[in-house]
């Protein structure tokens, strides 16, 4: 069992050579430093969701406030086409001057240029609010991934058997520093096990991984297979081992 985070041992709950089964607490770490952490992960989540709300108002807001800018401009150059088709007719008649004249036309030209430098400001806030929200909730995700992996390390502060068998050994010292990776405790798993055997150099040849074995204990006879045979010869014995099927 490996140690999840950097902290220090609280209490040891199983000592060597206690049964456990999956699920048990082998012992118990101190995460004061892991749930500040933690906890400030969380606070930095909350702040970019509010964030983002926040950037959402503002967008809808100034959506609005362009939005009516636009209508009274439309609007604004409705009423100077209007005049400058009564200015035209007045002119045709010799009513108005070309001078007169000239500035109506350019009353419109001035009025639609604003039109389009409006609706083109509206484009480009829906543009770079668009980046805006996605680079939000980018750092919202990343922030998300880091609060679910401090939670799952919490979850793992009180160390637990992953599976049944039996402890041989577990970190001694109550209060020992602890690095994240250090090994806690070591189960022995007794649903698998090995046959450490020898035979006769004279069968080096023979002896070889994958070989099929045959293992009579008394009357129980167990299949499997040679999975590692070892080099050195030691008086005249070579040794081997056996996986049982």
């Amino acid at each position: 069992i490996s140690c999840p985070l950097d902290a220090r041992v609280l209490r040891i709950l199983q000592r060597p050579g206690a049964t456990v089964r999956r699920g048990d607490a082998v012992l118990e770490l101190d995460v004061n430093e892991s749930q500040v952490a933690f906890e400030k992960s969380e606070n930095d989540l909350k702040v970019k969701d509010n964030q983002q709300r926040q950037t959402r108002l503002s967008y809808e807001k100034s959506l609005v406030d362009l939005d009516g800018r636009i209508k009274v401009k439309a609007l604004e150059l409705e009423t100077r086409r209007a005049t400058l088709d009564g200015h035209r007719k007045l002119a045709g008649m010799g009513l108005l001057s070309k001078e007169e004249l000239r500035a109506s036309e350019l009353a419109v030209q001035q009025a639609d240029i604003e039109l389009a430098q409006l609706k083109e400001e509206r484009v480009n806030t829906e543009r770079a609010t668009a980046l805006q929200i996605e680079g939000l909730q980018l750092e919202r995700a990343t922030l998300d991934r880091e609060v679910g992996e401090r939670r799952r390390q919490l979850e793992l502060a009180t160390t637990k058997a992953d599976r049944d068998g039996v402890l041989t050994w577990v970190v001694s010292q109550e209060g020992a520093l602890v690095r994240r990776g250090d090994v806690l405790a070591r189960i022995a798993d007794l649903s698998s096990f090995r046959i450490d055997a020898t035979a006769s150099d004279v069968h080096i040849g023979a002896i070889r991984p994958g070989l099929r074995a045959i293992v009579r204990i008394d009357a129980l006879t167990l299949d499997g297979q040679v999975s590692e045979v070892y080099p050195a010869v030691e008086n005249g014995s070579l040794r081997f081992t056996v996986a049982l099927s």
